[in-house]
């Protein structure tokens, strides 16, 4: 027996302390955005090494490799052994399994989408970094573009020359506080045929460039109306040409759900997926197909209380509207099935599809055909067989809520043109039948099973010696464990058995205490003067873009100039 020992996952506590940001930007950027599990498997396999020094092991099916004059395709199934998290969506392979052919382009959000094709009410539309519109400040034209402001706000200013200026600095943090402005851009991550990369739209050039392969050359094709990328080319250093013209996308709905007035639709592309490949002198040319479900994942994030203040930009000390709300945020996504691939117009690759009960959808893999290179004769084919983890055996799945269950590869068998079974693969998991249902709150910091009783999320804390209740999140690595890969058999009958064990590290635990320590710098306040960040409360300006500090010294100035200003403060000096 061959013992292969891991590390499963690094628990670690870290705890951090802000100013109050707007809620939206900083709960996506705590909570991540769902996407397909075909593409959160194609992002995880081009960002973790495969090695023994990641702790994942590198465990990988061959399925079959497309010989090409210049370009070869090479077919496979990873499985991803870092730990099944409690909300984790199985793949059409089955979980935590990625069938690795073909490829995606997937967006990672930061703030707000980049780019989208649809939101509701009209008064929720914000200007994109891709914009080469004047932007509009405080209701004022600044006579340029996003891009512009953004790259001339990098550095905070210490100084301004008149208090125009300094309230206009403001009126643009204020923009981008209240989601009118996204000033960072998104990531996009590019996985195909075994090669990976990130991409993320340049300021200065308003072109994409790679962050890993600055000769990796990007072209994109933004729709009719200049607003939404539809569509990416990537041609690699060694002049081969991936296109990306299908998509999935993102339904978002932000529903107030004290009233309602305030409901907020947006619509936008969360993965653009491979759709042919060019060898570079054209001898090879690969084309994939797929099928479209809609929409037919659904995500709902944490709740959000929010109350609201009003005029921050005028009173040094703003108070509450009494108005508040309860945004509840809920994402569908639309998928896509791989279907077909043809090799210079001949099918050479036909994947079968089938109903699966912990999505209700026919996107279960259910077959892989390998056709000869007529296109015509079926030369292998591999037959995926499926049972459900959360069930016992005898447990029939379609009578099941499909949270408690998840497509669970049990083996696949590889069969000769005349359906005659050749070989076979074989996998057993940790006790299968107790993986929690998807949205159990059973689960520690990282999201994998910890089998403690929860009935929310936010964790217990202790503030002053005062303890507030709230969730068990602490790790368990017997609960952690399970639903993770035990044993794989191969067609020779030899085996490998898998023993797992949980990262460790020393941390300090200390009582959460009512004295914070901003990170702050005295500033020019709007209405003149100069703040001392020891008055600031809750609203300096810091690296986060809130208000400037409640300090207000009144003064005329009645000449152009520069000037210091020098003041004695409590305890004494200039």
């Amino acid at each position: 027996m061959k013992n292969i020992i891991f590390i499963i996952a690094l628990f670690s506590i870290f705890t951090v302390s802000s100013q109050n940001l707007n809620y939206q930007n900083e709960l996506e950027r705590m909570v991540k955005i769902p996407n397909t599990p075909e593409a959160e498997a194609f992002t995880k396999y081009g960002n973790t090494s495969v090695s023994m020094y990641s702790g994942t092991p590198n465990i990988s099916i061959p399925i079959y490799t497309i010989s090409g004059r210049e370009l070869d395709l090479p077919i496979s199934l990873t499985y991803d052994a870092s730990g099944v998290k409690v909300a984790q969506l199985a793949s059409q392979a089955g979980l935590s399994w990625n069938l690795n052919v073909g490829g995606r382009i997937s967006r990672t959000i930061n703030g707000l989408a980049d780019d989208y094709f649809y939101i509701a009410p009209s008064s929720s539309t914000y200007t994109s970094i891709y914009s080469n519109d004047s932007v509009y400040v405080g209701g004022s034209a600044t006579n340029k573009t996003l891009r512009q402001l953004v790259t001339d706000n990098l550095n905070p200013p210490q100084e301004f020359e008149t208090q125009t200026e300094a309230e206009n600095y403001f009126k643009f943090l204020k923009e981008v506080s209240d989601n009118k402005l996204d000033t960072q851009p998104d990531y996009f991550s590019f996985n195909a045929l075994g090669n990976s990369d990130h991409f993320v739209f340049d300021l200065d050039s308003a072109t994409f460039k790679s962050l890993d392969n600055p000769r990796t050359k990007i072209a994109v094709t933004f729709d009719n109306n200049n607003k939404y990328i539809i569509s990416w080319v990537v041609t690699t250093e060694n002049g081969t040409k991936y296109y990306f013209d299908q998509v999935e996308k993102t339904h978002m709905e932000n529903l107030n759900d004290i009233d309602g007035a305030s409901t907020v639709f947006q619509h936008y592309i969360s993965s653009w997926l491979l759709t042919k490949i060019e060898s570079p002198n054209m001898k090879d040319v690969y084309t994939f197909s797929y099928e479209d479900f809609n929409d037919t994942l659904s995500n709902t994030q944490p709740d959000v209380l929010t109350i609201a203040i009003t005029n921050e930009m005028n009173d040094i000390n703003p108070e509450s509207t009494g108005s508040t709300t309860l945004q509840s945020t809920t994402y569908k996504v639309s998928q896509l099935a791989l279907t077909e691939i043809k090799h210079n117009d001949k099918v050479v690759v036909d994947l079968g599809l089938k109903m699966r009960y912990d999505l209700i959808l026919p996107s279960g893999l259910s077959k892989i055909d390998i056709y000869k290179h007529d296109g015509i004769s079926i030369l292998k084919s591999f037959e995926f067989n499926h049972s459900y983890f959360g069930l016992a055996s005898d447990e029939i799945p379609k009578f099941h809520d499909p949270f408690d269950i998840r497509l669970k590869l049990d083996s696949i068998s590889i069969k000769s043109a005349n359906n005659t079974v050749l070989s076979s693969y074989g996998f057993e998991y940790f006790l299968p039948e107790d993986i929690p249902p998807r949205d159990s709150y059973k689960k520690d910091y990282l999201g994998l099973y910890n089998g403690k009783y929860n009935t929310v999320l936010y964790p217990a804390v202790t503030v002053s010696g005062i303890n507030f209740s709230g969730a068990n999140r602490s790790p368990d690595f017997s609960k952690a464990i399970i639903g993770t890969l035990k044993t794989l058999t191969y067609p020779t009958g030899g085996y490998t058995e898998f023993t797992y064990e949980a990262n460790k590290t020393t941390y300090t635990t200390r009582d959460i205490t009512e004295t914070t320590q901003d990170v702050i710098y005295g500033s020019l306040s709007v209405a003149g003067g100069i703040g001392n960040s020891a008055d600031c409360g809750n609203c300096c300006i810091d690296q986060y873009g809130n208000p400037p500090n409640s300090n207000k010294i009144l003064f005329n100035i009645y000449e152009d100039g520069n000037y210091r200003i020098s003041y004695d403060n409590t305890n004494g000096g200039d």
